[in-house]
């Protein structure tokens, strides 16, 4: 089974530059994420939304304008953000299209108003505040499978 990693994503200074933050959250395949993002889907389909890890990265030499490089590896279990764009890695074009339509942290924040917390578990509780702590310092929060 692909692991799932909850990520901080923030727009940098430089336009199209993208930091995958390095505090992210390996996610078990079942409970407690499971239910919470049946929760947060239902809140909202562009919530916490889940991307490919192995389609982030372009290949500057391909022409064919395909996601992924494959001559490229990517870790996100080393703790360390990753930058995309100007001074990082080549993010491809499946990538910049992805993040260019996730919602605004202040937009998630308000659709995360909404969500109950009565009858969740204390994972998924722990999930969901840093989530809500993750997009209140800035940045969008996406689920990346690795």
């Amino acid at each position: 089974m692909a692991d799932l990693w909850l990520t901080p994503v923030k727009e940098t200074g430089a336009a199209g530059t993208i930091s995958l933050g390095g505090e992210r959250i390996r996610l078990g395949g079942g409970e407690p994420w499971g239910t919470l993002r049946g929760k947060l889907q239902q809140l909202h389909p562009r919530l916490v939304p889940l991307f490919k890890a192995n389609m982030l990265l372009g290949d500057e030499a391909d022409a064919d304008d395909s996601c992924g490089a494959a001559a490229i590896d990517l870790r996100l279990d080393d703790g360390e953000s990753i930058l995309l764009g100007a001074g990082g890695l080549p993010a491809s074009h499946c990538a910049l299209s992805f993040f260019d339509r996730l919602l605004s942290p202040a937009q998630s924040l308000q659709v995360l108003e909404r969500l109950e917390s009565s009858g969740a578990s204390s994972d998924e509780r722990h999930l969901a505040q840093t989530i809500v702590e993750w997009l209140k310092a800035g940045s969008a929060v996406i689920v990346l499978q690795d």
